[in-house]
């Protein structure tokens, strides 16, 4: 059962398919990291990654706001699947925390795809992905002022 900290954070004002559910992340990922990653897609307006009461680390996962709902879906099927910091990502549009009951999140994936106007093999986000991903790992390298730079990559698309 889902914890009242699971449920994404209330945000007066926030739109429908804005909050995105970031899963799978690893133990060194900041607040910093994840925008770096995202930001590629459209403004972002929020990142929360909610920390482990029971250790100094974060619970593996995050929340991140975008401004407009067509970026945070654009960011969705572009992310969701690929690897920061050796990690698979899981990214969604987040939902307060259900009961048990709830449908699964699978159940209505092909509706998904089709409100997006896109086929589950194809995109145009890719290079966005890449962009935001090699961001991140400048990042990592060289600190939060750090460009998109050259490198062997810690962080890779699937």
């Amino acid at each position: 059962m889902a914890r009242a900290a699971d449920a994404a954070p209330a945000e007066a004002g926030a739109k429908a398919g804005t909050m995105l559910y970031v899963g799978g992340l690893d133990e060194g990922v900041t607040e910093a990291l994840v925008h770096a990653a995202f930001v590629p897609f459209g403004n972002v307006k929020e990142v929360n990654l909610p920390m482990d009461p029971e250790s100094t680390g974060h619970r593996g996962f995050a929340f991140v706001m975008f401004e407009d709902e067509d970026d945070a879906a654009e960011a969705t099927f572009n992310m969701d699947g690929a690897e920061l910091l050796g990690r698979t990502l899981k990214v969604n549009e987040a939902r307060a925390a259900q009961g048990a009951g709830g449908r699964p999140a699978w159940e209505d994936a092909d509706k998904w795809y089709a409100r997006q106007g896109v086929s589950e093999a194809g995109g145009s986000g890719a290079a966005k992905r890449q962009q935001g991903l090699a961001a991140a790992e400048a990042m990592l390298r060289e600190g939060p002022a750090a460009g998109l730079a050259k490198g062997e990559s810690a962080v890779r698309s699937t």
